[in-house]
């Protein structure tokens, strides 16, 4: 494997914008593979659906990863990939176990501590993807969070991390785990880190925006990462997106 090429930045406005924009300037895409950008604070830091992911100063790990394979796999692939090493390097760093809510959020006590964005990169002169872009945001601490996020936001409780230390031990382990390519393996450890299964969620639809929400048990994730519900209405449905939440009013 290619070392690591690796950007620490003070503040910034999206890693993931970064990580673009480095690719947008490169000759080839593959100049800047396996390029980590790491930053103290993000200002515009994103999560899925462009949603604002809160990344204050001295509060957490904000990264970015730029991978270029030499085949494209699924973004639930890359996702849940990355949930995985995220679980495993802060077991192995802090003894700390974490689980999976799907698709992309890491929790510790009922709490969000990661969030996850993995987005193919289009190159605007072939119209053709050739990375992919993985960001990970990880609160270390939440003690200058506003009570409004830390009624959802949780942290590992972490004080004076070695920030870039933990960013260099997580993309190494993408970076290996990409290029094994055995994602059968990565989805057996996905399941049994999923706090979902077996659960009563309520789930909201992000692709027909007409179907109302509903609740469902989940019954498993498939070997695709797809999330396995029965219905109120004992359907089987195989989900490949959407947002749940365990807490049923």
């Amino acid at each position: 494997m290619n070392d690591l090429k690796f950007i620490h930045l003070e503040k910034i406005d999206s890693t993931n914008t970064y990580a673009k924009n480095l690719l947008d300037s490169s000759k080839n895409s593959s100049d800047v593979d396996r390029f980590v950008i790491c930053a103290e604070e993000q200002t515009c830091g994103r999560g899925r659906m462009n949603r604002s992911f809160y990344s204050p100063a001295a509060s957490g790990l904000y990264m970015s990863v730029i991978y270029c394979p030499k085949e494209f796999k699924s973004a639930a692939e890359y996702t849940a990939t990355a949930a995985v090493c995220v679980c495993d390097v802060i077991n192995e760093l802090f003894g700390i176990e974490t689980s999976i809510k799907w698709v992309n959020d890491i929790y510790l006590n009922s709490k969000k501590i990661c969030g996850i964005l993995a987005e193919g990169y289009i190159n605007p002169k072939t119209q053709k993807i050739e990375a992919i872009i993985v960001g990970i945001g990880i609160n270390l601490c939440t003690e200058d969070f506003p009570p409004e996020i830390l009624e959802k936001a949780g942290s590992l409780h972490l004080k004076n991390v070695d920030k870039v230390n933990l960013a260099k031990k997580l993309a190494t382990k993408l970076f290996e785990n990409y290029d094994k390519d055995e994602f059968f393996q990565i989805i057996k450890e996905y399941r049994k880190k999923s706090n979902v299964i077996g659960k009563k969620v309520k789930i909201s639809p992000v692709i027909n925006q007409e179907q109302k929400d509903f609740e469902a048990l989940v019954l498993d994730i498939t070997d695709e990462a797809k999330l396995k519900v029965q219905t109120e209405k004992n359907e089987i449905l195989f989900l490949e997106s959407g947002e749940i939440s365990t807490k049923i009013i």
